[in-house]
């Protein structure tokens, strides 16, 4: 539950009862002391703030076993004085949910131990100017809700009525889309610095497996397959130097034979691949799947679209059916497509 309510003693602004009460957790003056007793009192007794469905009026609860309830008082005593079908068809004008108008979201659960504990923003008001600015400035809404103490249901207004709602949305949208590219290539740019000793070391404790993964290992758990082992590091030749890298799936087939699969996500693998250049991600990809290839494994490639529609399943599950013998594969999903049996 979120308000704009600074601290009576101090006047620090709380954002929601949780940071209120470490608040006053954490200060042992006389003041805040006392407050935290009444604090203590007030959170003793249930309260809760329920809205009717049939007019829209919010009335406040002290029994927990009331939470349920659909009907105000008001609509409670209208329904036993009329009868069903009258009840039903009787359409009150809905009152307005006022719970995103407030700081405290409209709820009667309000404490009395802190200030404007009801504050209200309106058009071109100090609020309004200071949120509209900060978001323009290119403010972050955290470093927005630390300086004002809006809570997101107030920015989420203020900006609406701003800028309007389909320009704030695909601004948030676009704001959000952004820091994730942001921290994709700060991740990316932190594993391509590490030596191939320490990608091998951070990523040895990963035995769960992607949702890719598991989708394939599902399917070959499905079909009888058993042994199966995600996410094996060992070290493979990669011109002339070995060099630490992960089998997705390791998949036994019998006579000490395994196959390795691999699931590319499209975003980090083959032709797709958006964080650097997609040649040289292919070639490498090439030379990590002739690696294997040369150390006496079958090597398949599957990329995330062929998981998803289930064809890698069907095909993977075909392949292991016909590899007899000394027979081995290669197989990569991006051109040029290889399959090299022998």
């Amino acid at each position: 539950m979120q308000f704009l309510g600074p601290c009576e003693v101090c006047g620090q602004v709380n954002l929601n009862y949780r940071s209120l009460a470490l608040h006053l957790r954490w200060r042992d003056d006389p003041a805040h002391q006392d407050m935290h007793r009444r604090w203590k009192v007030w959170r003793s007794i249930y309260r809760a703030t329920l809205r009717c469905r049939k007019c829209g009026d919010t009335w406040e609860i002290t029994d927990k076993r009331d939470k349920d309830k659909k009907r105000c008082p008001k609509c409670q005593a209208l329904r036993g004085s009329l009868g069903k079908r009258r009840y039903e068809s009787t359409r009150p004008e809905k009152i307005p949910d006022s719970r995103g108008w407030m700081t405290c979201p409209g709820s009667y659960a309000q404490w009395d131990g802190l200030r404007d504990r009801s504050v209200l923003w309106e058009p071109d008001d100090d609020l309004y100017q200071q949120v509209f600015t900060l978001w323009r400035e290119g403010a972050h809404f955290k470093e927005i809700r630390e300086k004002t103490g809006a809570p997101f249901s107030v920015f989420q207004r203020i900006l609406t009525h701003a800028v309007g709602e389909d320009t704030y949305r695909s601004t948030v949208l676009a704001d959000k889309k952004a820091r994730a590219i942001r921290m994709a290539e700060r991740a990316h740019a932190l594993f391509r610095a590490m030596s191939p000793d320490e990608k091998a070391a951070r990523f040895s404790c990963m035995r769960n497996g992607s949702l890719l993964e598991k989708t394939l290992a599902g399917v070959l758990s499905g079909s009888g397959f058993q042994g199966v082992r995600l996410n094996v590091w060992q070290a493979v030749p990669i011109e002339g130097v070995r060099v630490p890298r992960e089998a997705d799936l390791k998949v036994p087939i019998g006579d000490g034979r395994k196959v390795v699969v691999m699931c590319d996500g499209e975003a980090f693998h083959g032709p797709r691949f958006v964080f650097g250049d997609p040649q040289a991600r292919v070639a490498d990809d090439v030379a990590t799947a002739r690696g294997y290839f040369s150390l006496g494994y079958s090597v398949l490639r599957y990329s995330e679209s062929e998981i998803k529609c289930g064809d890698a399943g069907r095909h993977l599950l075909q392949t292991l059916g016909r590899l007899r013998g000394c027979q081995r594969i290669l197989r990569l999903w991006y051109p040029p497509l290889e399959e090299v049996v022998k």
